[in-house]
């Protein structure tokens, strides 16, 4: 008779530590980006580069600690940066459009003008989001470049 030994391990060990945001078109009205962790690849919709400036502009390129946390204001879990200089509440959230935007961003599945004001819009987010609230750990970094 064979005996097998019973392993336990803590699954936030077995998911990805790092989430690499790189950036791919910055525009006058958004900032459009690849999203890459291991084998996960999506894409992510973000505000201009407007310097850093609370709820105008997109993150700052850097590393920074992120964490889950369920957003008391939108109901669902988020993914919220720990450490944007001169910025708070910084989350991934869901969405579809810049408008819906003050700082933060969606990640999704295509760039499309869904609402046809010439600015991009991006799909799926919510099932997007939720992809990558299952393969991250509770906190984890992100590196945007």
């Amino acid at each position: 008779m064979q005996t097998f030994k019973t392993i336990i391990c803590n699954t936030d060990e077995l998911k990805m530590d790092k989430l690499t945001i790189k950036r791919v078109h910055k525009r006058d009205d958004c900032t459009l980006s690849v999203v890459i962790a291991g084998d996960f690849m999506c894409k992510m919709l973000e505000l201009p580069d407007k310097g850093n400036k609370k709820n105008i502009s997109c993150i700052p390129e850097g590393v920074y600690q992120a964490k889950k946390r369920i957003s008391p204001g939108k109901g669902y879990e988020v993914i919220e940066y720990i450490n944007v200089p001169n910025r708070t509440y910084i989350q991934m959230h869901y969405g579809n459009y810049t408008r819906q935007l003050l700082g933060c961003q969606l990640p999704g599945v295509e760039f499309k003008d869904l609402d046809g004001d010439g600015i991009p819009d991006i799909t799926s987010t919510e099932d997007t989001l939720k992809e990558i609230l299952a393969i991250m750990p509770n906190i984890f970094t992100i590196e945007i470049k």
